[in-house]
C-alpha cells in the first residue's frame, strides 16, 4: 500500500490572495498553487459550462451584445464561498455561480509548469 498522498485526499491548510488578485493555494502535500481568475472561469465545473446534459460547452454559444459588452466581467471574482469542508464556490462578475470547485479538482487542475508537466506525462503514459 502506498502512503504518498493522493489528489483525494490532499487538502488546502491555506487559501489567500496575490496583490495581482490571483487565488492560492497551500495544500497539505506542500505544493503552493496560484490561480489567474480567468483560468478558474476556464475550468468551471459546472453542467452549463462542462456543456452535458447534451448542450455545447458555454464557450461556445452565441453571445448577445449584451453579452459581449459584459464579457470582461467574466473572470471578475465578486465573491468566494466555502461549500462544505470539501469545495469553494465563486460568483462572478457576470453573475455565474454554478460552479463548485472541489479541492482534488483543484489540486488536479493546478496551472503550474510541474503540474502541468506531470499531467501531460500522465496522459502520454495512457495512450
Amino acid at each position: 500500500m502506498r502512503s504518498e498522498n493522493t489528489r483525494e485526499n490532499i487538502e488546502p491548510r491555506d487559501l489567500g490572495w496575490t496583490p495581482e488578485g490571483h487565488a492560492t493555494i497551500a495544500w497539505s502535500d506542500g505544493h503552493v498553487s496560484t490561480y489567474e481568475p480567468a483560468y478558474l472561469r476556464k475550468i468551471c465545473p459546472c453542467a452549463e459550462c462542462k456543456g452535458t446534459h447534451g448542450t455545447p460547452p458555454k464557450a461556445f454559444t452565441i453571445l448577445s451584445p449584451k453579452q459581449i459588452r459584459s464579457a470582461p466581467r467574466q473572470v471578475v471574482i465578486e465573491q468566494v464561498e466555502p461549500v462544505g469542508n470539501y469545495a469553494i464556490a465563486f460568483t462572478w462578475g457576470d453573475g455565474h455561480r454554478e460552479g463548485i470547485y472541489t479541492w482534488p479538482m483543484l489540486r488536479a487542475e493546478c496551472p503550474c509548469e510541474a503540474c502541468v508537466l506531470r499531467r501531460r506525462i500522465d496522459a502520454e503514459g495512457q495512450s
